[in-house]
């Protein structure tokens, strides 16, 4: 049987569908490391045309190679807390004939002004890469989940939890109540937060609750989420790492549409599909194709070198567990999740610690991810695919991202000139809390990254 895209597929073959496949070109490569990783070494010989001279460019992660999963952590060191100080006793004043003193007050420790301790959230992911808040879940979701709650300061939260989105937002957060809210800053006013209202914006608040939202937020102690409008024409210009369908929405979808968007000065993109646009095809068709989520990534210096289903590499044949080798785009039409697992995670290894910004098409500050913010904003905005995809996923079988497939490590082996080879995957170890699933794995991978940047801990 063909490759042949069906609304419901119903068999496969290996045979590779050649109107799938795009231009096979070059790539280069440097070995990632991180969570399920577990690197080969590459055989010496020519480098890529597209690789950078330089072996800095591409430093792979120092991540641990141990796989992710429910209970698993990373010691790191503890961010500065707010200092404390005793008060110095209280003495009562003394006449001159009988002089007495009044025993020493107790010593204290006075709280500082909000303003001068910016807050920090407390949240977890789970593995459909939903965030929970540490303030919102229960006792019982505190204790079982305990291993994977993470700290952020509010602004790179906001930085991470915004990342890739291009559509409007008015939402604040109390990050000790975890209670959000719409702000209005031409009331200058404070709204419920109501999913079912448009613009999300509830009931306003009332006036003492209003009065103390406007404090805490003049002594920046609330999340601020607050983003521009990029969806409308003549705003819309594509930056890094934004996310969105290919080139159709589907009815109710929170992302829009990135094809026939012009990027912003010195950025040349390419929308990356994860998983890959013909595995998204032979699952259900073209639709699924043109509506698959995308994220936008340079072309010369990102997709072309790192990506795993760049071209020809889609019918590079993998092995999962002792499987016999199937076409990969074959083998992530099965395992959704195992293929989102792989390209995220090679893209994030490769691209780690690399300034892009001096190269054709990456001239763009956030592609500089030698800085702590850039590359939270990169983990963010895969993070905001992944979460995309597995909600897909959850209204429809046959598209998006199985969070909830047995999960698999990922290894791969390298062609001679440093591009990317074929990969194998095996069944991940299982931990105290049970077999990982892919999703699990997937979110833990998330997580340390983040904690490498030292801007979480």
């Amino acid at each position: 049987m063909s490759d042949t895209p069906s609304r419901k597929r119903q068999d496969r073959s290996d045979t590779p569908d050649p109107t799938l496949v795009k231009k096979h070109m070059p790539q280069s490569h440097t070995a990632p490391s991180g969570p399920g990783f577990s690197a080969i070494p590459l055989p010496s010989g020519p480098q890529s045309a597209f690789l950078p001279s330089s072996p800095t460019h591409f430093t792979p992660l120092s991540v641990p190679s141990t796989p992710f999963g429910p209970g698993a952590s990373t010691a790191f060191p503890s961010l500065p807390s707010s200092a404390s100080q005793a008060t110095s006793p209280a003495l009562s004043l003394q006449t001159p004939t009988t002089p007495v003193v009044t025993p020493p007050t107790q010593s204290t420790t006075p709280t500082l002004p909000a303003s001068s301790s910016p807050p920090t959230v407390k949240f977890r992911m789970d593995d459909s890469g939903k965030v929970h808040y540490h303030a919102k879940d229960d006792t019982q979701a505190r204790t079982d989940h305990a291993a994977r709650y993470m700290e952020m300061n509010a602004s790179d939260f906001a930085l991470f939890k915004n990342a890739g989105k291009r559509n409007p937002s008015d939402k604040v957060m109390d990050p000790v109540s975890g209670d959000k809210y719409v702000f209005d800053s031409q009331q200058n006013k404070f709204f419920g937060y109501d999913k079912t209202k448009a613009g999300k914006r509830g009931a306003a608040v009332d006036a003492t609750l209003n009065q103390e939202l406007l404090g805490k937020q003049q002594d920046k102690q609330l999340v601020d989420r607050r983003r521009e409008d990029r969806t409308k024409s003549g705003q819309d210009t594509l930056k890094p790492f934004d996310v969105g369908h290919y080139n159709q929405a589907p009815d109710g979808s929170k992302f829009d549409v990135l094809s026939g968007k012009k990027e912003e000065a010195g950025f040349v993109s390419n929308r990356d599909h994860i998983p890959s646009g013909a595995s998204l095809q032979l699952r259900d068709g073209q639709p699924a194709y043109n509506q698959g989520l995308t994220i936008a990534i340079p072309n010369e210096v990102m997709h072309r070198p790192s990506s795993a289903t760049y071209g020809g590499r889609q019918t590079t044949k993998d092995t999962r567990d002792s499987d016999a080798p199937t076409a990969r785009k074959r083998l992530d039409s099965d395992h959704s999740g195992l293929a989102f697992y792989r390209d995220t995670t090679t893209m994030l290894a490769r691209t780690a610690d690399t300034d892009f910004t001096q190269r054709s098409g990456a001239k763009h500050d956030y592609l500089d991810l030698t800085k702590p913010e850039n590359r939270v904003r990169q983990v963010g905005a895969y993070r905001t695919l992944y979460r995309g995809n597995t909600r897909m996923h959850a209204a429809d079988r046959d598209r998006g991202v199985n969070p909830g497939e047995t999960g698999h490590t990922v290894s791969y082996a390298a062609t001679s000139d440093g591009r990317l080879g074929s990969f194998s995957y095996s069944q991940a170890p299982s931990g105290s809390s049970g077999a990982p699933t892919q999703g699990s794995l997937m979110a833990g991978h998330f997580q340390e990254q983040l904690r490498n940047t030292k801007l979480a801990k």
